[in-house]
């Protein structure tokens, strides 16, 4: 509700690209994943999201905030747009630069697949036994 709000405010509301889709299946999920060019995550705190992994792993340009977990599958790779937390005009700068840029939008969706195969259940499966052997 309160997005709404802020869509009317703004006088967004004919704006067709703004959907609030609500719950989603799995199969509906990964419809979305495959159908956008661009996903946006604007956590304030998030550890590791399985959403921009997965986001990633569809082959999506990624735009989201510096929190440790998420960032760190960015800055290895430079594969996605990271921002600071609650600054919103330089999210929506760097947003509408990147939605200008179709060529940057998929060279970051190729590489973010790349870096999300570092991120499979095997591959993480395997660090970790890894690790318990070096113990």
């Amino acid at each position: 509700i309160e997005l709404i709000k802020i869509i009317v405010e703004n006088q967004l509301e004919n704006i067709h690209s703004i959907e609030f889709l609500g719950s989603l299946n799995d199969v509906e999920l990964k419809k979305q994943y495959y159908c956008n060019q661009i996903y946006v995550q604007t956590s304030v705190f998030e550890e590791f999201s399985m959403a921009v992994l997965e986001a990633m792993a569809s082959g999506m340009a990624c735009v989201v905030t510096n929190t440790v977990g998420i960032s760190s599958l960015f800055n290895q790779s430079n594969s996605g747009v990271v921002i600071s937390p609650r600054n919103e005009k330089v999210f929506a700068q760097k947003l509408e630069s990147l939605l200008n840029n179709p060529k940057l939008i998929q060279e970051y969706g190729s590489r973010n697949i790349e870096t999300a195969k570092k991120f499979t259940w095997y591959e993480t499966a395997r660090k970790f036994y890894n690790v318990i052997l070096n113990i």
